[in-house]
């Protein structure tokens, strides 16, 4: 969203209408991305969302090249990079949801990609990765 101005204030408007919905109808609501290929959670307790942060994930670790962490990711964003997982959500009687990053090993991929060459398994979760940081 943040690559034209147009995207960046539809994208601020979408966050507002979502805090308000959260905020009138004392509903819960969850925001989970995936297209930036790390693990982060929290991606909303930022300096400019202040006073107005809604529960947000980027989980975006499924086999994609994986970018190195954005610059002003701060330490209660829990920000991974160069993993593979999932996120599993737990849903509660009172409507909450819990989240949980389950994190793969090299030898929990090559276990569940028995059929895959194990050379390009092991340079998938050694090699497949940018390594300039994101802007």
């Amino acid at each position: 969203m943040s690559e034209s101005a147009q995207g960046a204030k539809s994208g601020r408007q979408v966050y507002e209408m979502l805090w308000h919905a959260q905020n009138s109808s004392h509903k819960r609501v969850y925001v989970l991305a995936s297209h930036s290929h790390f693990y982060m959670e929290n991606i909303f307790d930022t300096p400019e969302w202040k006073g107005k942060v809604l529960s947000g994930w980027i989980v975006g670790t499924a086999g994609a090249v994986r970018y190195r962490l954005p610059a002003a990711t701060g330490p209660s964003q829990r920000a991974m990079t160069d993993v593979y997982g999932y996120l599993l959500a737990t849903a509660a009687p009172d409507g909450s949801i819990s989240f949980a990053f389950q994190k793969f090993s090299l030898e929990d991929l090559l276990a569940v990609n028995a059929q895959t060459p194990e050379p390009l398994v092991r340079w998938c979760y050694e090699e497949n990765k940018q390594l300039q940081p994101m802007p």
